[in-house]
């Protein structure tokens, strides 16, 4: 150890071994004296809801969106549309897609995460892929 370190680490060593044997009213600690006095009363657990969120809860717009040159073949978008256009005209865009969740509403919470730590400023849009969520194909209805 360097000389320069013993400079720096003694006092401050000396001052750690002060602290620690002092308490907060500034007596010795008792070696019979419990560190921790157990709860009076059992922890409440919060009850988590896990009941499905509805579109309109967490998105601005539900919209179907038909594909040109299917015929009745749609799928689902839900969108947040920012609050103000800054006066650039643009806003950041999140563009979310699913991968293992049941549809784009998988999203719903993210998206008002993101709605509400952007302050409305963002712009947010997912949509349900092929064989999930409100998605139509003509060989559903054949």
């Amino acid at each position: 150890m360097s000389s320069l370190q013993r400079q720096i680490l003694t006092p401050k060593a000396a001052a750690l071994l002060k602290l620690s044997e002092r308490t907060v009213e500034g007596s010795l600690k008792d070696a019979d004296e419990p560190t921790f006095q157990a709860p009076s009363s059992p922890a409440k657990r919060v009850r988590k809801d896990y009941s499905p969120t509805s579109w309109d809860q967490c998105f601005d717009s539900c919209t179907d969106v038909a594909v040109p040159g299917l015929n009745l073949h749609t799928f689902r978008v839900y969108q947040i549309e920012p609050a103000e256009r800054p006066a650039t005209g643009h806003a950041p865009l999140f563009i979310l897609h699913h991968g293992a969740g049941h549809s784009g509403l998988s999203f719903g919470l993210t998206a008002r995460q993101i709605k509400r730590i952007t302050f409305g400023r963002a712009a947010v849009l997912t949509y349900d892929c092929r064989g999930h969520g409100r998605l139509v194909h003509a060989i559903d209805v054949a």
